[in-house]
Formats: C-alpha cells, sequence, structure tokens
C-alpha cells in the first residue's frame, strides 16, 4: 500500500472514532454513569495490543529468538504504546468522579467536595475537572457523550461559563471572562469564577473567601493555586512597582511610556509544567501594529531561571521574583521603555554593549520598529533609510512580510507628505494595538476594589 495511502487511512480513522464518540452515549451502571472511549476505538487498540503481545511471545519461544529478539521487543514496546494510547475510563456518581487508566492498573478518584471546578477546553477540545490539590481529570476528543459529561459537571460540580456580564455599579468594573482559551486553571487565568469576587470584576485582587477556604494564607493561597496561582502573583509584582498594572490575560503587569511604548513582565509559560514560567522583562512598540505580545526586545531574568509556584514556596518564590525585578528587570526596562531608546537601540550593531540582542542585522521585524521609532523621534533621514530598503529591496515570501512592507509603504507615502501626519498615522495605530491587546478594559479591572 503507497504511504500516503496509509496516513489517509490513518487520518480517517482518527476522524471516524471522534464521530463516533459524539454519536455514542454513556452507559449507567448502578449509580454510576461510564463515558469510556468508543467502541470502535477500544476494539482497535484491544486487538493491536493483543496481537502484538501474541507476536512477542511467538518470537519469543521460536528457534530464532537469538537473531529476531528485537522483533518480540519491537512488539512488546508497541503494545505498551497502545496501552498508553487508550483513553482513560471516567465513571460520575453523586458522591464523586474517578478515572481509570491502563486498563484498570491506575485509578484517580476525586470527592465533588475536593473539585475546585471544571469547564471546556476549547483549543484541546476537552472538559478539565479540576480538583483543589491541582490534579486534573479530562474528558476527551475520544470519549463519548461530551454533552451528558458537561450536563452531570454543572450538576455535581462548579462549572465555568465563558461569557459577558454587565458592568457593577459599585466600582465601575467590568465583568468579564475570556471567550477562548484553555481552563488550564494554572496557566490560563483567563476563565473567571465570577461568583467568588466582591465586585465581580474578573482581575480583582481580592476575592472573597470561598466556604472551602480557611483563613489561613496558606490555605487561600492553594485555593488560588487550583484556580489560578499567577492572579496573585502579578497583584503582588503590582503593588510592590508603583504605575504598573495588570493583565491576567497575558499573564503581564506593565506600563505605557507617552501612549507609544508597552514595557513591563510577563510570566512566560511556554507550555511548561502547571505553576512553572519563565519572568521575562520586555518592551513593545504598540506602534508595529500587532494583537499579540512579542519578545524580541524582551530578556528572561535571573539567566533564564525557571519559576515554579506551589503552595509550599510561595513566599520564597515571591521574594526571589521581586528581588529579580528590582535588581535586573527594572534596569533592564530602563533601556527599551521609549521610542528614541528603542530607536537607538536598534539603530547599534547587535551583540555589542549599546545593544545586547543577537538579531540579525537585516530582521525585518528590526528594521520596521527602528524606522517608526524614528519618525517619532524626528529623525527623517534615518527614516527613509529604513522605509526605502523595506519597501524597494526587501523581498517578502510570507504574507506577514507583505503585510509588514505594504505598511512600511504607507508609512513612507506619508512620510513624504508630511512629517506630522506620519506621527500621527502611528500614533493611531498605538491606540488600535492597546484595544487588540485589551488593554483598555484590562487597566479597569486590573484595580484593587
Amino acid at each position: 500500500m503507497p504511504s500516503w495511502l496509509t496516513i489517509l487511512c490513518a487520518l480517517l480513522a482518527v476522524h471516524l472514532f471522534a464521530l463516533e464518540a459524539l454519536a455514542e452515549r454513556a452507559k449507567r451502571t448502578g449509580g454510576i454513569t461510564l463515558y469510556r472511549a468508543p467502541f470502535g476505538l477500544r476494539i482497535l487498540l484491544g486487538a493491536a495490543i493483543i496481537g502484538m503481545v501474541y507476536g512477542a511471545g511467538t518470537v519469543a519461544l521460536s528457534k530464532t529468538l537469538r537473531r529476531d529478539s528485537w522483533v518480540s521487543v519491537l512488539l512488546l514496546g508497541l503494545a505498551i504504546f497502545c496501552a498508553s494510547q487508550w483513553p482513560a475510563d471516567l465513571g460520575v456518581s453523586k458522591s464523586g468522579i474517578y478515572e481509570t487508566k491502563w486498563l484498570g492498573l491506575r485509578k484517580k478518584t476525586f470527592l465533588w467536595k475536593d473539585v475546585a471546578s471544571s469547564a471546556v477546553a476549547p483549543d484541546e477540545d476537552g472538559v478539565w475537572v479540576v480538583a483543589k490539590s491541582g490534579a486534573t481529570i479530562k474528558h476527551t476528543t475520544y470519549h463519548v457523550d461530551r454533552a451528558g459529561f458537561i450536563s452531570q459537571m454543572k450538576t455535581y460540580g462548579r462549572w465555568l461559563e465563558a461569557g459577558r456580564l454587565r458592568s457593577n455599579s459599585d466600582c465601575g468594573h467590568v465583568k468579564s471572562v475570556a471567550e477562548s482559551g484553555r481552563p488550564h486553571f494554572y496557566e490560563n487565568p483567563t476563565y473567571r469564577d465570577l461568583d467568588n469576587y466582591p465586585c465581580g470584576a474578573a482581575q480583582c485582587a481580592t476575592p472573597s473567601p470561598h466556604p472551602h477556604e480557611v483563613a489561613s494564607s496558606g490555605i487561600r493561597w492553594r485555593f488560588s493555586l487550583a484556580t489560578n496561582p499567577y492572579r496573585l502573583l502579578l497583584a503582588n509584582i503590582s503593588e510592590e512597582n508603583p504605575g504598573f498594572k495588570t493583565n491576567a490575560r497575558h499573564h503581564l503587569t506593565y506600563q505605557i511610556h507617552d501612549d507609544l511604548v508597552l514595557s513591563g513582565f510577563t510570566l512566560d509559560l511556554s507550555g511548561l509544567e502547571r505553576g512553572a514560567f519563565y519572568l521575562t522583562a520586555f518592551a513593545q512598540p504598540l506602534y508595529v501594529p500587532h494583537n499579540h505580545l512579542f519578545l524580541t526586545y524582551g530578556k528572561r531574568l535571573e539567566e533564564g531561571k525557571r519559576w515554579k509556584i506551589e503552595s509550599r514556596n510561595e513566599p520564597e518564590a515571591l521574594n526571589g521574583i521581586l528581588g529579580a525585578i528590582r535588581s535586573e528587570g527594572l534596569p533592564f526596562l530602563e533601556k527599551v521603555n521609549s521610542t528614541k531608546k528603542l530607536a537607538e537601540l536598534t539603530e547599534a550593531r547587535p551583540g555589542t554593549r549599546k545593544n545586547p540582542f543577537h538579531w540579525h542585522r537585516d530582521d525585518p521585524n528590526v528594521i520596521e520598529t527602528r524606522a517608526y521609532s524614528w519618525v517619532l523621534v524626528g529623525n527623517e533621514l534615518n527614516a527613509r533609510r529604513d522605509l526605502l530598503y523595506l519597501t524597494q529591496q526587501f523581498v517578502p515570501s510570507l504574507a506577514w512580510e507583505r503585510e509588514l512592507q505594504n505598511r512600511s509603504a504607507a508609512v513612507l507615502h506619508s512620510l513624504v507628505v508630511d512629517l506630522e501626519t506620519t506621527k500621527e498615522l502611528l500614533q493611531n495605530w498605538a491606540r488600535q494595538t492597546v484595544v487588540s491587546l485589551d488593554l483598555v478594559e484590562h487597566d479597569a479591572n486590573s484595580q484593587v476594589c
């Protein structure tokens, strides 16, 4: 069979199993509702495991074992792999929820009183149930009866919905919950249990205690870890650095200088385990239009140290983070937090004292920042030099490069007409970027009630 046909059949099988999972209903045994993998997937994986174990045993007992031992090892390894990919069985009852893996060899159980919350994870196409300890149980694409599972989670547990509510007249904050993102209760603070905030603000730094929460600060921190370990950390950083605001969507505490340059500290999760992050100081020119943060002008503090927040190390971790910000982060931001500083930085040769970064000298992103920065500083000669390079010499090959070139052409055309008009154009782009990054709304939300 041709290789392309094999790949096509495998992809088709994956989609068929996902569709089967949507169509098949959960089974109820006694007082337990069982959510398993769809029947077809169980048959396939079960047959594969049995066949591979049988094949490995046959080779092991054959006279050619010495020569073909690698075949036996390979088949046994594939059987173990298939067993590891078998979706866990999930059982839901009035008392709690359990998960069994590895064909029943491993079991995890949560009582409902120990469950912090549950929610849909859109980009993983799953439903996460998170205990107060931080442990999770997941209903995935390859589990049957998604609707039934969600219904039971809403019945027995605390369900987090994405959506928007009206503003609260008492404090002027806007209640909001992000409309997308993973409820990765360590990694993604965009899902909110709004009932637990005294003013309803999604990022209020002082939530009212939950009934399960004891007055002890240690208990309170553990509860926050089960829902969002970063909110309190960001609030502490802002409190220790007057003038900084908090944006939980981007795991960010920041300032905006002259309405043109964003600078601050972000918790760079980078796909790490729960509670882990890199602490990065950075600046971003808002007059270069983007709808996301980028760290071209950033630096991981403490030589790229990987931080981790846990209930047992919260005070030590917080002191270390605040110390790194004072000794290394704030001095770094002083070098990059204005248009003039960015213009001079990007003009200097990379890898030198004036420019410690190691970009390629012809990096179009850096040249675009430099060109617009020189416009805002008022240096038309340098701005024209860079804009002419981007519009006449630079050859784009990707969609984002063509967009960059079109922006540069618009700025160059405006600069030919009038410098002040061009500055107004870039200032307008900066205002649009603030809105795209959702910093306007979060300015209001991030204040302490």
